[in-house]
Formats: structure tokens, sequence, C-alpha cells
């Protein structure tokens, strides 16, 4: 984790995965690039590289949230917190990035979500395991 502070951007998280509803539940990264409807997943491939990527924004599961960005931007209240912040961060000029060297491994009812597994399908059931 202490490798999110090598970084030069105001909020960096690793690269974890999460269970996304959009209609047919899958595994995907919670991190976030821009689109028309607003902000579209980004590929897990993508993350499975080695580099540090500008995103539109990021869940806080394993995130690293500088100061200067704390006293900028008021965190706001409700569902998807995280991703609002990100978006008011960046309005501010702030910048939002994803680490895919940093992996981390989402602890969830239904499983374990951890690298390099990601590239692999996961199985989904509404009931606990």
């Amino acid at each position: 984790v202490l490798d999110l502070l090598k970084v030069k951007a105001d909020i960096t998280a690793a690269a974890y995965l999460g269970w996304q509803d959009m209609g047919k539940p899958k595994v995907a990264p919670c991190a976030y690039a821009e689109a028309e409807e607003g902000i579209a997943f980004i590929p897990v491939d993508v993350l499975v590289s080695r580099i540090a990527l500008p995103v539109a924004a990021v869940n806080f599961g394993c995130t690293y949230v500088a100061m200067k960005a704390l006293e900028k931007v008021e965190y706001p209240d409700g569902i998807n917190a995280d991703i609002e912040f990100c978006k008011r961060a960046r309005e501010k000029g702030l910048t939002v990035v994803v680490d895919g060297r940093v992996k981390a491994t989402r602890k969830t009812i239904e499983g374990d979500l951890s690298w390099p597994a990601a590239t692999t399908s996961y199985k989904y059931t509404e009931e606990a395991p």
C-alpha cells in the first residue's frame, strides 16, 4: 500500500475488484473512465498492466487521498460518495489515478476477488457461500 504514496496524484487507488450489477452481475475493477452516459468500468485487462492510469473515479476500498484533496473538497453523503468525491475533486483540478502496480484482494460474502485471477470468470450467486 505504501507504493500508492509514490504516485504523484491527489487520489490514488490500488487496483481491486468488485461485484458490479448492471443488469448482469459480473466482476469488474472499481475504477471508472469518462463515458457519454457518465462513467464506465475500466476493463480488467487494462488494470492487469503495471502502470498508474489517470481515471474519472475510483471506489475508496484501498485508496490514498492527499490532505490537499480533503481540504479542497467536501466529502458527500450517500451511496457512491467516493465516486462523487472524485468527480468534485476533478472539477477542482485535482488528479485521480488507479495504480495497476498495486493489487488488492477484496473480501466479499460471495468470495475473495483477487489478482491475477481477475482475468478468469468468477461465479456469482445471490446466496452467501
